[in-house]
């Protein structure tokens, strides 16, 4: 449900929501922990992918060199090179796409964790200072569920900010392991 224009109710609940969301600092050390863990997993992982790729396109400019010689020693026709060729060079293109979404996708997981840790470090002053429709982005981001009822204000915090919340509650111990889990 979309939040009305803020009435001066609506307002206070969402600053004292907001201001709930700071990550205390023994916390967000768990977490830049973990984040480091889960970031170099996902660079190992890209970096395999794109070295993947990568080997695929080297190996099809290799078939087409040799695809070549082949032309030029008189093993293969004109058109069975042409034909080969083009097979080959479709493959390059597709793998070139597929590097490119990599790429992209590296790009939107590095803006993702940017997002992440500065609206959970930084919620409160954003939405303070912020016009309407950037607050009502900032709750849309936030919050799924968002009712207003007979001046109740209920929602449900979406993923990762529960795990914040909760985490604000409890300070895990060193032995409980790591705040995300298994990153």
């Amino acid at each position: 449900m979309m939040l009305l224009i803020f009435a001066s109710s609506q307002r206070t609940v969402a600053n004292l929501l907001l201001a709930q969301l700071y990550i205390k600092e023994e916390i967000f050390t768990y977490i830049k922990k973990d984040l480091e863990k889960l970031i170099n997993k996902q660079n190992e992982a890209h970096n395999r992918e794109v070295k993947a790729v990568r080997k695929k396109y080297d190996t099809c400019q290799d078939k087409i060199k040799r695809l070549r010689s082949l032309l030029l020693e008189g093993h293969l026709t004109p058109e069975e090179y042409r034909d080969m060729n083009e097979d080959l060079k479709k493959e390059q293109y597709e793998l070139e796409g597929k590097s490119a979404l990599l790429t992209k996708a590296d790009e939107n997981f590095s803006i993702a964790i940017s997002t992440i840790m500065s609206m959970a470090a930084n919620a409160y002053q954003i939405f303070k200072s912020s016009r309407v429709e950037t607050k009502r982005a900032i709750l849309n981001i936030l919050l799924s569920n968002l009712k207003i009822t007979d001046k109740k204000i209920s929602y449900t915090l979406r993923k990762p900010f529960d795990l914040i919340d909760s985490l604000n509650k409890k300070i895990p111990s060193k032995t409980e392991g790591n705040a995300f889990g298994d990153a």
